[in-house]
């Protein structure tokens, strides 16, 4: 999870890059992509997924993720849990507002 530093660690502003072709580093004109300029809920899911499993985000905290136009995303781990044997958690997400 890339994000810009902020006074409040539980935010974010989020913007996806996807490309739109065959990318081919040694090859400039491949350089394309399309912008997705909003979080979206299973988007934010992976995020609260990532800072817990780092320690970063705690069961109950909320995460704000915001798009690069402003709306927003909240985030919260409802609790822990397992699938197949491997720790996962338990997520709730609202928006966008």
């Amino acid at each position: 999870v890339f994000r810009e530093p902020t006074d409040d660690p539980l935010r974010a502003k989020n913007a996806v890059v996807m490309s739109n072709n065959k990318l081919d580093w040694d090859r400039p004109e491949t350089w394309t992509a399309m912008l997705d300029r909003s979080p979206c809920g299973t988007g934010t899911c992976a995020v609260l997924a990532s800072l817990h499993a780092r320690g970063e985000l705690k069961t109950g905290e909320a995460f704000v993720h915001e798009s690069i136009v402003g709306s927003e995303f909240v985030g919260t781990i409802l609790g822990e849990t397992t699938v197949e044997g491997k720790a996962a958690i338990v997520p709730q997400v609202e928006g966008p507002t």
